[in-house]
């Protein structure tokens, strides 16, 4: 039923995060909840939005990170898949990404292949 209600604890063990992080989420408000008492009370309705919205926001970081890696050419390119070949401005709502793209990519500008940058970073040859 869409009224049911979970506790605290049955919201982390269905999310697997701990009972604190769930009291957290509640308190921000990223979940909405109500109180029984002294008890906080989830529909378990917006337990399953609040999953469904963080599984997507991973989707679509996943995605970013693989036309990076596919632009970058890291090796995660399909033989049959074209090579993206955007500016990386365009994934500006991710800066964190686009930092460690472009430190990639110089690196293996500067050691000509990822094989090689992986062969210096960890100091002897395959």
């Amino acid at each position: 039923p869409s009224d049911s209600e979970v506790s605290t604890q049955q919201a982390a063990d269905m999310l697997n995060v701990s009972r604190p992080h769930i009291v957290k989420l509640l308190e921000q408000g990223s979940i909405p909840y109500k109180k029984a008492g002294s008890h906080r009370r989830i529909l378990l309705e917006d337990i399953l939005k609040y999953d469904a919205k963080l599984n997507e926001q991973k989707n679509n970081s996943l995605k970013i990170l693989a036309k990076q890696a596919q632009e970058l050419r890291l090796g995660y390119e399909s033989a049959n898949a074209p090579i993206v070949d955007k500016n990386m401005k365009s994934y500006s709502n991710a800066p964190f990404f686009v930092k460690k793209a472009k430190i990639t990519k110089a690196l293996i500008d500067k050691y000509g292949s990822r094989k090689e940058l992986l062969n210096k970073v960890k100091g002897s040859p395959r």
